[in-house]
């Protein structure tokens, strides 16, 4: 009989556990305003001295928010970070890491480009 209520109240358990959805995110609207490495890799762009330079874009990634510095929506990936700015891989020296986060991210957002260098943003 024992064996039966434990069996019963861990099929209860199973089955009452919510799939938490929520990400997790480091900033509360705008990342490009709220986050200070966002804004310094945005400074380093604008004093360098390119021609073009690179796209930030915002994807959900294992319940958080991660962010990529890429050559425009279908182009190359040149880095991968975690909200807080920290790195998450190198795509020219971890492609393996890359093709993972690629195939599991979701929800991708342009938060910053070149035609946005005029508008101070």
């Amino acid at each position: 009989m024992k064996i039966k209520i434990i069996a019963l109240l861990c099929l209860f358990l199973f089955f009452s556990c919510e799939n938490d959805n929520h990400v997790k995110s480091c900033f509360k609207e705008d990342p490009v305003a709220e986050l200070e490495w966002i804004q310094e890799t945005i400074d380093n762009f604008l004093k360098s001295m390119m021609p073009d330079v690179p796209d930030i874009w915002m994807y959900d990634f294992e319940n958080e928010k991660y962010f990529t510095i890429q050559w425009g929506e279908k182009g190359i990936i040149i880095s991968i970070f975690h909200c807080e700015g920290d790195p998450y891989c190198d795509c020219y020296l971890d492609s393996i890491c890359c093709a993972e986060f690629l195939k599991k991210a979701k929800n991708k957002e342009l938060i910053w480009d070149k035609h946005q260098m005029s508008s101070g943003k």
